[in-house]
């Protein structure tokens, strides 16, 4: 029988500062989605997940930080860009294919990580 977690029970929540987002990969793909973070919600294990404008997010790959860090499970980076290379580098290895886009879900334009190295 495998392991099933048990439900994430939310015991307290926080409000979050604005400029908290989550960065989640698109289809798999080294593109990624940015939402925004209203709040974080704790359970009684001290186990956080980030609430979003649609309710609780557990598939996101990091957080970006207001001060533009990003913080992923086991690594942080110093920027939105450098986590981009990152999982850009990853793809590429994996998938040959162009990577490089985030995707904002609070505004509806797109932003190439190679545009704004230019």
């Amino acid at each position: 029988m495998a392991y099933t977690p048990p439900p994430f029970t939310p015991q307290h929540v926080i409000p979050a500062y604005p400029g908290f987002f989550t960065l989640s990969l698109v289809d798999g793909s080294a593109d990624l989605w940015r939402t925004p973070v209203v709040g974080f919600a704790v359970d009684s294990a001290g186990c956080t997940l980030p609430i979003g404008p649609q309710g609780l997010i557990d598939d996101y790959r990091a957080i970006l930080n207001p001060d533009g860090t990003v913080e992923g499970f086991d690594q942080q980076w110093e920027s939105a860009e450098a986590f981009l290379a990152s999982v850009a580098s990853v793809a590429r290895s994996q998938s040959h294919g162009d990577v490089g886009v985030i995707r904002d879900s609070s505004q509806t334009r797109l932003q190439s990580a190679r545009e704004s190295e230019e």
